[in-house]
């Protein structure tokens, strides 16, 4: 594995578990709480959530950009060698 990736996704891992611990105890104590009446009500997020969330949005749309027209090579030519389709390998 990639070590650029690898420690990605050590630091998005360690982020997160910050993250779970930081906001569980006032999303628990939130969940107990009940609306008076019927209709849905909004809760306002604090702005590094926000952030949080986005930046991780951000770097997954950039991680699927890269994978899939970045990472991988160049088709090559091949040439045809006595009824053999081959290329030339570099290394």
């Amino acid at each position: 594995m990639n070590k650029k990736i690898k420690t990605g996704l050590q630091f998005s891992g360690i982020l997160l578990s910050v993250l779970i611990v930081n906001y569980a105890p006032v999303r628990a104590m939130e969940a107990h709480s009940e609306p008076t009446n019927n209709q849905l009500r909004t809760i306002e997020q604090p702005l590094s959530t926000k952030m949080v969330v986005t930046a991780g949005g951000l770097a997954l749309i950039g991680l699927e950009l890269w994978w899939f027209l970045l990472s991988k090579s160049k088709a090559k030519k091949a040439t045809i060698n006595q009824d053999i389709q081959e290329y030339e390998q570099k290394i």
